[in-house]
Parts: structure tokens; sequence; C-alpha cells
């Protein structure tokens, strides 16, 4: 998926359009998903008799109706939703596959090289802590969050040198492709939100299932 810096861009070209009451906040949950368990921190579920996975946007949504208004439940579930369409650009459009352990840790070197680019680029700020009352949060229900390391991941993401050389696999050409893709769709979906609407179909954006151990019993959601 995204990294937490691609992500980190991504709230604040949406906070320049949609400021929200407590931007640290927004910013933290924009980024939180990454912290947490692969599958149920990002609400994937199987549909279609098991054969596809989709985020449960509308599960989240639901879960949470009182809590939409939160900028760090606001955050969190924009970072679904850019999640779906870095699949699909990365993933389809670019035809992205995961060949070889030699493969990926070349994405990595991409991820590194970028994070230096995105920072400049979007003026990105390492202000981010772990709230004090966090364990709290209804969403820690969700998931086991490593918070104080998943931050401490982030600070090295502002202040280790990139790797020589340039991208191979995602390009910056590729990221830019993912904001102008994602950052709008979130916003329509912020406009549909206060219309108690949803501009985003959860099922059109689903995905070929592969196996995945630790993805949760097969289900429809409703």
């Amino acid at each position: 998926m995204a990294s937490r810096i691609l992500h980190l861009a991504a709230a604040k070209l949406i906070l320049d359009e949609h400021p929200a009451a407590d931007e640290k906040r927004f910013r933290l949950g924009s980024i939180l998903p990454d912290a947490g368990e692969r599958v149920s921190a990002h609400f994937r579920v199987r549909i279609d008799g098991g054969t596809k996975t989709m985020m449960a946007l509308g599960g989240f949504r639901a879960r949470f109706a009182d809590k939409m208004d939160d900028p760090l439940y606001l955050g969190y579930y924009l970072h679904l939703v850019q999640d779906i369409v870095f699949r699909k650009v990365f993933y389809l459009d670019h035809g992205w596959k995961v060949d070889s352990p030699q493969k990926v840790e070349r994405l990595y070197d991409d991820y590194r090289i970028l994070n230096t680019w995105a920072i400049e680029k979007f003026a990105l700020r390492e202000d981010l802590t772990a709230p004090e009352d966090f364990s709290a949060e209804p969403i820690c229900a969700v998931s086991d969050f490593a918070l104080p390391e998943f931050l401490a991941e982030l600070h090295a993401d502002f202040t280790t040198p990139p790797p020589p050389g340039d991208c191979v696999y995602f390009t910056k050409a590729i990221a830019e492709e993912f904001l102008t893709a994602a950052v709008p769709l979130c916003r329509r979906e912020i406009a549909a939100l206060r219309e108690g609407k949803t501009a985003v179909d959860e099922r059109a954006w689903a995905w070929e299932a592969r196996q995945e151990p630790n993805l949760s019993t097969p289900c429809e959601p409703s």
C-alpha cells in the first residue's frame, strides 16, 4: 500500500480544502491503519463467496457512525479510501506483481527515495505523538496498534537519507498519479459524508482474493 509519508502528503492536500478542528489528530488518523494488523486494521473482508477481497468502508462507517466527525476517525477512514486507490493505480494500472524478495526490497528503496521527495515537495512536518489516552480510543478494539514503535519508524522516514539512485518500480510519476486520483476522491467522500451518503462504491473497488491467512472468515456485508 502507500507509504506513511504519501498518506501524510494526501492528508495535507485534503486539509488544504477541508481544514480539521484538530489537524494533528487528522494526520495521525491518516497513517494509523498501518500501525495495526494488516487485515483487521484495514477492514478487509471476503465477499462473493470468498473470491474477492474488499475494504469494508460501510462497515467502518456503521461501526463508528458517531465518530465520523472526529478528525482521527475521518483520517483513518480516508486512509482506507486511499489504499483502494493505490491498489488500483499500482497493482492494476501499472501491473505491479510480487515476484521475488529482491523485487520487494527494491520497492522499499523506492519508498525511501520518495519519502525525501514528498517531505520536501509538500512541506511535511514530523510533529505527531501518541495521545496519552490512546488505548481508550474505540478504534483500539479493531486491532492491536503498535503506535510508539510506528511513530519511531515515522521519525526514521524523516531522518534517514535516501538510498542512492533513482526509483525503479514505484516512481515519482506514479506517486503523483496516486495522489491525483486519491485526494479528489477523498474530498468528494467528505462532502458525501456530510450529507449522509458515500461517493465510494466499495464493491466496485474489490479485488480478486489471494491467500491471506490472517483474513477473517469470508462474509457478505449487509
